[in-house]
């Protein structure tokens, strides 16, 4: 079964179409402003034929006007496009080049993605591998703070620091007349005590041993007839 569509049916020449459309079997859809006659109109075709008839109430003079708008509007826009016809197509040719450079290059970019994969899977590697060696490092060195922190240790190295300057200017100005001199070692005690059981303790045994094997003491270090310091501990 077809379908017709009817404008201005409510009336004249618009009316007999819809009836002898209706009368072969055609189903309708009426366009017209009238929507009170549209309805009336349907009821009696629907009545009279038994057939499906929808209505429309609508002004197509104004749907003319518009579709006259767009097509100006396109007419426009067309003109635009046709005035920057050489931009318009130097930017194509630049979008070719592009593409056709990437197409050229295509090989060393998924080379550069292959080794970029590679560096970060090299990267993780190295975290992980690397992760149990940097935390023992990391909870000795807290060991080692909180040793400095201490108040003893602290008390040392503020001494040491104040002392420092006066010793540095006494030598320096032994040196700069030209005066030979020489250090005696009279006394040295080490307290590595705070370390043991550490990554330091293969480097303390060779230093303990260099040390050990100093000359401490001697006639210079004797005082009130008695030798303080004779080796070093």
């Amino acid at each position: 079964m077809s379908r017709s569509l009817v404008t201005g049916p409510t009336a004249g020449i618009g009316r007999s179409f819809a009836h002898q459309l209706a009368a072969r079997g055609d189903d309708l859809v009426l366009v017209a402003r009238d929507e009170a006659r549209l309805e009336e109109l349907a009821d009696e075709l629907r009545a009279q034929h038994d057939i499906e008839v929808e209505v429309l109430a609508a002004d197509l003079a104004d749907r003319d006007q518009l579709i006259g708008d767009v097509v100006v509007n396109l007419s426009d826009v067309l003109d635009t496009i046709g005035s920057r016809d050489q931009q318009l197509t130097a930017t194509i040719d630049t979008l070719q080049q592009f593409i056709t450079g990437l197409k050229g290059d295509r090989e060393a970019i998924l080379g550069s993605l292959d080794s970029i994969s590679n560096l970060t899977t090299e990267t993780s590697n190295l975290l992980v591998e690397g992760r149990p060696d940097l935390t023992a490092d990391v909870k000795q060195l807290r060991r080692l703070t909180g040793n400095l922190s201490k108040k003893r240790n602290l008390d040392t190295l503020e001494s040491a620091l104040q002392i420092l300057p006066i010793k540095m200017e006494k030598l320096g100005n032994l040196v700069s007349n030209g005066s030979l001199f020489n250090f005696y070692v009279c006394e040295l005690n080490v307290d590595v005590s705070q370390l043991t059981g550490t990554p330091l303790d293969g480097l303390l045994d060779g230093l303990l041993k260099q040390l050990g094997s100093l000359k401490a003491g001697g006639d210079r270090c004797r005082t009130g007839g008695n030798e303080y310091g004779k080796a070093a501990s």
